[in-house]
């Protein structure tokens, strides 16, 4: 449960706030963990301090493999694209035949 806040924890804060509204029996189970969350402002010394915790107990879930230089797991992950045909300029003939400029005709 902790490693899945930590990884997104903004969405995760406003839940927090209400589970402590609505259940504060709850949210006493965890109250340490829901404080730090609702207090930082920089995820990644939570995140560091977790993984040791878990690497003590001999436990390092897979979607927690993180060292701080790469981006968070779940985050949204690039691909470079090559191209097989140069790309068409806005000012180019457009390459459908219709003798317009491609942001007239196909580059709307």
């Amino acid at each position: 449960m902790e490693s899945a806040i930590l990884i997104d924890i903004d969405k995760h804060r406003k839940q927090i706030r209400r589970l402590k509204e609505e259940r504060p029996r709850l949210y006493e189970l965890h109250s340490s963990f829901f404080r730090e969350v609702l207090i930082c402002r920089d995820p990644e010394p939570l995140i560091h301090k977790r993984m040791n915790k878990l690497s003590k107990m001999g436990y390092m879930p897979s979607y927690f493999d993180y060292n701080g230089e790469e981006e968070l797991p779940g985050s949204q992950i690039t691909q470079t694209v090559q191209r097989i045909e140069p790309k068409v300029g806005r000012n180019d003939p457009c390459p459908c035949g219709s003798g317009k400029k491609y942001k007239r005709c196909c580059g709307v």
